[in-house]
């Protein structure tokens, strides 16, 4: 077995869809993310996934990457976050 970088993602981010996170703003940002991967080629390294519910429903929306949760995130800051995140290489995070 290949312990090469290509073989498997080395991130992976998790967007809360339970109703919370959905209507206060995952049902956009979902989009937002899929085409921040997609312009920067990073669908190979990044694992994008959905959760029905992550018990944050008091942070909503939430969104995890790597573990680190981000929480009341607007759709418009999004794309900041996962600057923050992918520029600094999983750097030292904090919620939104």
């Amino acid at each position: 077995m290949s312990n090469d970088s290509n073989d498997m993602p080395q991130h992976e981010i998790i967007m809360c869809m339970g109703s919370a996170c959905f209507t206060r703003g995952n049902k956009h940002s979902v989009e937002i993310v899929k085409q921040y991967l997609a312009q920067r080629n990073l669908q190979a390294i990044v694992t994008f996934k959905g959760c029905l519910c992550n018990n944050r429903c008091k942070a909503a929306p939430v969104i995890t990457i790597d573990g680190h949760h981000f929480e009341k995130v607007l759709p418009q800051s999004v794309t900041e976050i996962l600057d923050h995140f992918f520029l600094n290489d999983g750097g030292n995070h904090e919620s939104a």
